[in-house]
Formats: structure tokens, C-alpha cells, sequence
């Protein structure tokens, strides 16, 4: 016991002694678990390098505390060089006490070289604190390669020119098959581009029909089919813009079924011919847009408020078809009713003959 004592009271012993120690408890407190924070965003790409072409597969995965409510970028998110094939929301899982949210995107680009996809913000807040975060992926390099033809092979000498006896008889039969085949190509040319136009050769077709009857008819169709009832919105939805689209492209001839909302609206806004009618549209279509793209569920008042704008624009903006009054047709009244919407103005019904008064 002594003899122990007497190694401590050595100075350059008990200096050893105790930085062991203080190394031992700084080993504890770095052993001890640092707590996570509470969302963490990572991205990653199934390949690095692909070939003019070929399909990427782009992940976002956002790790969070089950408190935490996560604000997810637009599925139409900016990826630089790269166009969005497809995408995908898994449901949310939840991995060791958090919660995991992912974004899948199947992207492509016919370019060459080196490219890099972005950033991609994630917002996020912590209720009850109202302030929102913001956080960014990292960015991820793509090397793009073209394809090359493949110089494998081996390269020979040409053969010496031979040379055929002409045999008119096959020739004839062969300019004979070329006829006909070019005959019946034309006539079938012939054919479709009538049957596309709904009418068939040497036949008077029909006058078409007003675009409002079309689009009425269509609405009427949609509310007898009942999806909202059946649970297919976006079905509902999607319906709606197309009738809606489709009357603008036969009513105004532009290219509606084509265009997104913005470029309707702008074009319309730059010619004036709808005028207070503009802002009806604009909704109903934006509605459409939220429900298709961004999985949003409208509730009993807002999708009645739709079929209802639906008609009423339709309504307001249908081709008049009577008799001239003052020098000026009907059409160019509905025009004007359209420009002017709080002005009322009386129009003949094409199918009661009866007046009517719209706003």
C-alpha cells in the first residue's frame, strides 16, 4: 500500500495518470449520440454517366421530425438541361421514430456533354412557429456521351461492276405494281383526308355545329356521369378544362388544347374579345390545373362554383345567330356582350325562339 502511494507522489507519473483520464471522459462525451436535426434533405441519381438518351432516375428524400410539416417544390420543378419523363410520390413511411417523404423523377436530355441538375428547395415549418425554412439539395453532375458508330470491321476492296441484261418483262411487271401501289396510295390519302374532316368523298357534308352547342352538350354529359360523387376528381376535372379548351380552339380558332392556362389567358388578354369574361376562365382553368397536377381536392362549393362559371362563360360568349339589327350581326354582339359583361343584352334562342336575357 505504501509502495503504491509512493509511485503516485511521483509528478510525472500523476501527469500521465490524469491525461488518461481526461481522454477517457473526452472519448464519452464524443460517444455521445449528437441529436438529428429536425429535416434533413438528401438527392441522388441512379448514374452518373448515361448516353444521349438514355433515362435517369432523380430522387429527393426528405428525412423529418413527425411535427414538422414539409412544403414540396411544383412536380415541374426547373432541372436545367433535363425534361421531366415521368415522376412519382411514394406515401410517406416512417424510419426510426421519422418520417420519410421521397420525390421521384425520370429525366432525360438529347444533348451531349456535361450537365448538372440544381438545386431543388424544400420549405419547411415546425408548428406552432409559424416561420418557414428553406433548404436546398445538393447539385448532382451528369456526363453526357453521344453514340458513336463503331469502326470495327474490316474494310475491303469494291468488286468489279457487273452487269445485268435488262428484262423487260420483270421491269413492266414491277412499273405496273409501283402504279397501282401509288394509286391506291393516293386514293387512300384521298380517303382519310375526307373521314378526317368527318365526311366522305363526293358527299355534301353537314354544316358544323356551334361551338357552344358542342360545349353545353358536354357539360350536360359530365354532370350526368356523377364522377365527383364517384370519387373521380381529377377525372371530373380534367374533362372540364378539355370542353373548356376545346370551345375556345372552335369558337376563337386558336390553338386552346394546346396551350397551357398562362398562354390562354395572355392571349386573350393582349385581343380584349373576352374581356370581364377573362377572369371566370382564368379561374375555372387554374382550378383544373391545381386538381390535375397537384393532387389538390376541391371541396362540394368550389366544383359546383365551376360547372356553374363554365356555363355561365359559355353562356356569355356563345356565337348569336340572327337577323342583322343596325348593320351589325349577332356574332359581333356577343362579342361586344362578352367585352361589355354587365351590360344585358337580349339574344334569340336558336332552339325555343324565345328571348332571353344574359349578362
Amino acid at each position: 500500500m505504501n509502495r503504491s502511494a509512493g509511485a503516485l507522489n511521483h509528478p510525472w507519473k500523476m501527469a500521465i495518470l490524469i491525461a488518461v483520464i481526461r481522454w477517457l471522459m473526452l472519448g464519452a462525451l464524443v460517444a455521445q449520440e449528437k441529436p438529428a436535426p429536425p429535416v434533413e434533405v438528401t438527392s441522388s441519381v441512379n448514374r452518373s454517366q448515361i448516353t444521349i438518351g438514355d433515362l435517369i432516375h432523380y430522387r429527393i428524400r426528405v428525412s423529418r421530425a413527425p411535427q414538422v410539416k414539409v412544403e414540396w417544390p411544383s412536380p415541374g420543378s426547373n432541372l436545367g438541361a433535363f425534361e421531366i419523363r415521368d415522376y412519382a410520390l411514394p406515401e410517406p413511411r416512417e424510419e426510426n421514430g421519422r418520417i420519410i417523404e421521397e420525390m421521384e423523377y425520370t429525366i432525360s436530355t438529347f444533348d451531349t456533354g456535361a450537365f448538372v441538375i440544381p438545386p431543388i428547395e424544400v420549405r419547411y415549418a415546425m408548428p406552432p412557429d409559424t416561420a418557414r425554412y428553406l433548404l436546398k439539395t445538393e447539385p448532382i453532375e451528369i456526363y453526357v456521351a453521344s453514340l458513336k458508330p463503331s469502326l470495327e470491321g474490316d474494310i475491303r476492296g469494291l468488286k468489279p461492276q457487273g452487269v445485268l441484261p435488262r428484262d423487260w418483262r420483270r421491269i413492266l411487271m414491277y412499273a405496273g405494281i409501283a402504279l397501282l401501289v401509288i394509286t391506291l396510295g393516293v386514293g387512300a390519302w384521298f380517303y382519310w383526308r375526307y373521314r378526317k374532316r368527318g365526311a366522305l368523298p363526293f358527299v355534301k357534308p353537314e354544316p358544323p355545329r356551334p361551338a357552344h352547342e358542342i360545349a353545353l352538350e358536354a357539360l350536360k354529359a359530365l354532370e350526368a356521369e356523377q364522377l365527383l360523387a364517384q370519387g373521380q376528381v381529377k377525372e371530373h376535372f380534367s374533362r372540364l378544362a378539355d370542353i373548356l379548351r376545346a370551345y375556345l380552339e372552335n369558337r376563337y380558332f386558336m390553338p386552346a388544347l394546346e396551350s397551357t392556362t398562362f398562354e390562354i389567358v395572355q392571349h386573350f388578354s393582349n385581343d380584349g374579345r373576352l374581356g370581364g369574361q377573362l377572369e371566370p376562365l382564368e379561374k375555372v382553368l387554374n382550378l383544373c390545373d391545381l386538381v390535375k397536377f397537384a393532387k389538390y381536392i376541391p371541396g362540394d362549393d368550389e366544383a359546383d362554383e365551376a360547372m356553374r362559371l363554365s356555363y355561365a362563360f359559355i353562356e356569355a360568349t356563345r356565337e348569336l345567330f340572327s337577323q342583322p339589327e343596325n348593320g351589325r350581326d349577332a356574332g359581333e354582339s356577343a362579342d361586344a356582350n362578352a367585352t361589355n359583361p354587365e351590360n344585358a343584352t337580349k339574344s334569340v334562342s336558336e332552339e325555343t325562339g324565345t328571348k332571353t336575357e344574359t349578362s
